[in-house]
């Protein structure tokens, strides 16, 4: 790697701002319940902006040193996420003579929930790429299958638990850039209060239900509490005490959303969960010798697009896509309603082997009832919310050993094929 790129990957790591200082590590209760509450310490705040700055242009900005390390894969599901970033990178490229990013897509075949080949496929003809990895995936990818289990035995349980499944991807990008599109769900979706600016201008009598709304986005911290107690927390599996434990820092997140979209933007960028995240992508990519960029973390973008959207914000999540990538993709993929579902695919063989097979041991029995977990993990496709339990005490096994005297076999990508649809 030239001077040139390695200054580029420099860049790259000062863009992240959601990566925390030092990696951070579950809390036994995180790793019991499968959320993360709270602000992450030491995150970074988002800088000062010149006002007149376009959010579109800051995020262009963002993906152009990924570009010019020579090689970016970007991860590329046929979500919107995704698709927008991939058309952006690509639009990017284009205009300033760098090399066209190279998007990679795992294909779940065999699981018509998680099937996204349509999709793809009309991206990628939309953007007329030519180079397109694409990564067949059966049993490959199970919670507890040889991809998962090389990285748990390297590096524990990630957040989210599923994160392992991104390591196939990650190998099409060494000596290069991964790129993602983490959490654009929670960023662009995820506004707890987003509806309440058309609820102030709406004409006539406000509802009742309006009122309670409004009442409750402008009241005190301490009353938010209160009222975040409807909508309570309820995990079989916890025990009461963890079950109250999770409530009560659950009240106080949902009491701590700002109201105005600004500051949520800012405290969004905090989040822990975010922070876990990030720390997770790094280390899978560190394992493959790829640097990761997550644009929509960057510090300056989400600055400008704070501001941008000033206190009200800048309409729901299709609104804001259309607002920056409407001329990039068809029409159809900005304002797609539809999302795959993958946990068929990842509740494999492999996991249902061990659950079945289970002896209880490996979870903390004062935070986790071990009954209710068995139960959870005999229904057709348990929540997410229990895997990192189920990789935990899969870690706790004697056949972990195993795995680490493999090291990284096992590890497979079973089809490589180039080229368009």
């Amino acid at each position: 790697m030239g001077d040139g790129e390695g200054e580029a990957i420099r860049a790259i790591g000062a863009r992240n701002g959601a990566a925390p200082s030092k990696r951070p590590s579950l809390t036994a209760l995180e790793l019991a319940s499968g959320v993360p509450l709270g602000e992450q310490p030491d995150a970074l705040p988002l800088p000062l902006i010149d006002p007149a700055l376009q959010a579109r242009v800051a995020l262009e900005d963002a993906i152009r040193p990924a570009l010019a390390c020579g090689r970016c894969v970007v991860g590329f599901s046929g979500g919107r996420d995704s698709s927008a970033l991939l058309a952006l990178a690509v639009h990017v490229a284009r205009r300033d003579g760098l090399p066209l990013p190279v998007p990679a897509s795992l294909r779940y075949r065999d699981l018509p929930e998680a099937d996204e080949s349509e999709w793809q496929e009309l991206v990628i003809r939309h953007l007329g790429l030519a180079d397109w990895v694409r990564l067949d995936i059966s049993d490959d990818v199970d919670y507890l299958g040889p991809v998962a289990q090389s990285v748990l035995a390297r590096h524990g349980v990630l957040w989210p638990a599923y994160f392992y499944s991104y390591r196939p991807l990650m190998a099409q990008a060494t000596d290069g850039v991964f790129m993602t599109g983490i959490d654009g769900d929670g960023l662009f979706g995820g506004w707890r209060w987003g509806g309440l600016g058309p609820l102030r201008r709406r004409p006539g009598r406000p509802l009742a239900v309006d009122i309670l709304r409004l009442s409750i986005a402008y009241a005190p911290e301490q009353a938010r509490r209160v009222a975040a107690r409807r909508h309570r927390l309820s995990f079989s599996w916890l025990t009461p005490a963890a079950l109250a434990e999770l409530n009560a820092g659950w009240f106080v997140h949902y009491a701590q959303e700002p109201v105005r979209w600004d500051r949520r933007v800012a405290w969004w960028s905090r989040l822990r969960g975010l922070a876990l995240a990030v720390s997770s992508l790094d280390v899978l990519g560190s394992d493959c010798g790829a640097a990761v960029a997550n644009p929509l973390l960057d510090r300056r973008f989400l600055a400008a697009l704070a501001a941008q959207g000033g206190s009200s914000g800048c309409g729901d999540r299709t609104a804001i896509m259309q607002g920056l990538f409407a001329d990039l993709l068809p029409a159809e993929v900005v304002s797609r309603p539809t999302k795959a579902a993958f946990g068929g695919g990842w509740w494999g063989d492999a996991s249902k082997a061990f659950a079945a097979g289970w002896d209880g041991s490996g979870v903390d029995e004062t935070l986790v009832d071990v009954a209710e977990l068995r139960a959870e993990w005999t229904t057709a496709r348990p929540t997410l919310r229990t895997i990192g339990l189920l990789q935990h005490a899969w870690l706790s096994g004697a056949e972990t050993s195993q795995v680490r005297e493999r090291g990284e076999e096992g590890i497979p990508v079973v089809d490589n094929r180039k080229g368009g649809p």
